[in-house]
């Protein structure tokens, strides 16, 4: 992956799509003198066809986005970095400064307006040639006085649609509730996420808002595959804001919908009555031919629901109606006492609906939750054979009548 990016050369500063969330405290402090103004001293090559690679050399670029959770462009907020301006048009892609003198990227036109002024140019006029203005807004908001770029040329056929990799918030993404200080496998927020190509899914990052003091109610977090119950990447210790899991590593199945879930420990430091929510916060990913996927999220937001942290202490789960899947073992589902027990059927497994199958041992249920990670040695394979296995998955919430 290093490799590929290399040649693009092109950095990628934050997996991060860009959001528009009021309030957010960008960065603190004063910013760097070295990047209190922008400026661009030349563009080069200065002319050629659109996909052309180009050095900006000038001052001002950011090289670091330490400390830095947002930068702002015509009032909306993208993830930290130094963006490229086309016709005023935002090129949806941080990037950092190697040196904080130049920057390296592909000219590309972005909407269809300019596209179509372009191609105008070019059949009005031989040899034809069309002017666009470019511009560089740094990691910090400071935006440079334009360039232009002269386009000679352009694709006389349509290009290939780009793979793309659409996200959104699940349906199953628990509903508002309240948390309490030390309790572990809080499940925060569940992504859908759907590629029109295969790939790989190389990096999954969210962010904890609100800002600036949510994250500080979450000691540790976590990335799942919600069918299969697998841990992707490694646990995580929350320090900021924005956090992502590298070296996810999951198959992307064209069409097929991967479901990501968040699993957060509070901390037991958590402060009363505040707040804590996860947002999508980008995505690294790649197709079968190692070309970056385009990612859907630019403008969006993505927010799992609020969680608010309760003056209780948190609680053993107890006597809670709870069932626990695993894909491949048979079911389990808790007793009068809380003990866990496998299906005697044998062969009830995690591809039924979790309403249906949690009436069929308490018959007065009215809805499920995801509850917390729990660890059973009682998983049998299929026929109650084999193990017992121990295991350690989200177990759902069988609610009650109260």
């Amino acid at each position: 992956m290093k490799k590929l990016l290399k040649n693009k050369k092109v950095q990628i500063a934050s997996m991060f799509s860009t959001v528009a969330i009021a309030g957010i405290i960008l960065f603190q402090g004063a910013i760097p003198k070295a990047e209190s103004m922008v400026k661009i001293s030349s563009i080069s090559p200065n002319q050629g066809a659109t996909g052309t690679e180009v050095v900006i050399s000038g001052s001002g670029f950011s090289s670091s986005i330490q400390g830095i959770t947002g930068t702002q462009i015509n009032g909306k907020v993208y993830a930290p970095g130094n963006y490229i301006l086309i016709q005023s048009e935002v090129l949806d892609q941080p990037i950092l400064s190697p040196d904080g003198k130049t920057l390296t990227f592909n000219v590309n036109l972005i909407s269809d307006k300019v596209k179509a002024d372009c191609s105008a140019s070019l059949a009005k006029i031989k040899p034809g040639s069309c002017k666009i203005q470019i511009k560089v807004v740094n990691a910090y908001g400071k935006m440079s006085l334009g360039q232009y770029f002269t386009v000679t040329s352009m694709p006389s056929v349509p290009t290939t649609p780009s793979c793309l990799f659409s996200v959104s918030v699940a349906p199953t993404t628990p509903a508002a509730q309240n948390i309490s200080p030390g309790q572990s496998g809080v499940t925060l927020t569940k992504f859908n996420a759907t590629p029109n190509c295969d790939g790989t899914l190389n990096s999954f990052a969210v962010s904890l808002l609100p800002m600036p003091n949510g994250y500080q109610n979450i000691s540790t977090l976590r990335l799942y595959d919600d069918v299969t119950g697998v841990q992707l990447g490694t646990t995580q210790n929350v320090t900021t804001a924005g956090m992502n899991f590298p070296y996810v590593n999951i198959q992307l199945i064209a069409n097929q919908t991967l479901v990501l879930r968040v699993v957060a420990d509070v901390s037991p430091s958590a402060l009363i009555g505040s707040t804590v929510y996860g947002v999508y916060g980008g995505s690294l990913q790649f197709n079968v031919s190692g070309e970056l996927m385009v990612n859907n999220g630019s403008g969006q937001l993505f927010a799992g629901n609020i969680m608010t942290v309760a003056a209780t202490q948190y609680t053993a789960p107890g006597t809670n109606p709870r069932i626990m899947y695993w894909w491949g073992k048979v079911n389990q589902h808790t007793d009068a006492n809380g003990n866990w027990l496998t299906d005697s059927d044998g062969v009830s497994g995690a591809d039924l609906d979790k309403l249906t199958y949690c009436k069929k041992f308490y018959q007065n249920t009215f809805g499920v939750e995801d509850y917390i990670l729990e660890t059973t040695d009682t998983w049998r394979d299929r026929g109650n054979v084999g193990g017992p296995y121990t295991s350690t998955k989200i177990s759902t919430k069988c609610l009650q009548p109260s």
